[in-house]
This record gives structure tokens, C-alpha cells and sequence, in this order.
């Protein structure tokens, strides 16, 4: 398949502005069963978190493609496009990217895509399952990660949870959005439309 016509696959398959997966979605991939069966999310009592290693590998990679300005070839690796045929550009429903013009995914913010880029750069070597699972669930998945998140990877300031009990930044719990004190970041954010535009990574190896 050629570049273009991935690019033009990711976009076909978008469904919405915030990076989110539709009610329609949710209801065909439940997201915590699917986190929890993940090696790299521990079920402790209470609330599933984050497999220490994985965490700090996560956040590693996060700070060097961050410091070496290098989303674009991450990004045209996970997509296998060409990366200086790739542009992002901020616009209202979140941070675009696009391929030679056409749209190939969006995110809720450039935070958002960076965690999404660092972790999907590292599960195929520490998670066995990830290569099976389709791209709704690995969709899914990303998304439903960056709840883990314990700072914003754009600037490192505090992620607070608009709605929800919990007092640490690895439970799942109720938080249906989860922002940055700092810059302001979006990282995750429950969506009741039905036309959501979804990360471009949801067919990435």
C-alpha cells in the first residue's frame, strides 16, 4: 500500500474532534477489561496502575521525542508514512495531522499525542498482546492509558481530573477529564458525540 493511500485509510476511519472513541465504540470494546488485561497494568486492589518499569520507560521516551523535537518521525514511523510529507497543525477540534493535505488523525493536544507516540513506540517490546490486538483496541487502549499519566508530557506540570474521587494519577476511578494546571494540556476526555475524530495511530504495529 502506498503512502497515500494509508494516509487516505487513517482518515477514512477518524470518528471524532477529541481523540476519544464514540458511545457506539465503547459499547463493542469495553475499555477497562481491556486495560486490565494488559501485563503492563498491574490489578491492585482498589484500581488497576501502571507496571513500574513501563511507567518509567513511558515517560522516557515521552522527554526524548519531546527534547528532540521528534513527533513527526515517530509519528511517520507509527503510521509508516513518509515524516517530512506529515504536518500537524492546531485547528478547533484539537492538534491535526495531515498527509500530503489529507487529514490522518487528531488528538485532543500535543500532549496527548506525544503520550500517545511514546507508548505506542515501546509496547511491541514490553507488552506480548500488542501486536494481536486490533486497531480499535490498541485505539482503545492509548487512549484509555493516558489516564495513567502522572505528569503532563508536554510541560511536566500537574494533571488534574475535572470529575472524580481519585487523589492519584494512575487510577482509573470515574475522571472523565484529565487537563494539565499548567499549559492547559488535554489528555483525555470522555466524549458522549457521535462523530469523534480518533488518533491516525488506531492501525499502527
Amino acid at each position: 500500500m502506498t503512502g497515500t493511500a494509508r494516509a487516505s485509510a487513517a482518515a477514512s476511519q477518524e470518528r471524532g474532534s477529541d481523540g476519544t472513541v464514540s458511545s457506539r465504540s465503547e459499547g463493542e470494546i469495553d475499555a477497562e477489561t481491556l486495560i486490565r488485561s494488559l501485563s503492563v497494568v498491574l490489578d491492585t486492589p482498589g484500581a488497576p496502575t501502571l507496571e513500574p518499569t513501563f511507567r518509567r520507560a513511558w515517560r522516557e521516551r515521552a522527554v526524548e521525542i519531546r527534547e528532540g523535537e521528534t513527533r513527526l518521525v515517530e509519528l511517520g514511523r507509527a503510521l509508516e508514512l513518509e515524516p517530512d510529507r506529515l504536518v500537524l497543525e492546531v485547528a478547533p477540534d484539537g492538534l491535526l495531522a495531515r498527509y500530503d493535505g489529507s487529514r490522518v488523525g487528531c488528538w485532543p493536544s500535543a500532549a496527548a499525542l506525544l503520550a500517545d507516540l511514546s507508548a505506542t513506540a515501546i509496547l511491541p517490546d514490553v507488552e506480548p498482546r500488542w501486536l494481536s490486538l486490533s486497531g480499535e483496541q490498541r485505539r482503545v487502549a492509548l487512549r484509555t492509558l493516558r489516564l495513567f499519566v502522572r505528569r503532563c508530557p508536554n510541560c511536566d506540570g500537574t494533571l488534574e481530573g475535572v470529575r472524580g474521587p481519585s487523589s492519584t494519577d494512575d487510577r482509573l476511578e470515574e475522571r472523565r477529564r484529565v487537563q494539565c494546571d499548567r499549559c492547559g494540556s488535554v489528555l483525555f476526555h470522555e466524549s458522549t458525540s457521535s462523530t469523534e475524530n480518533v488518533s491516525g495511530m488506531e492501525d499502527t504495529p
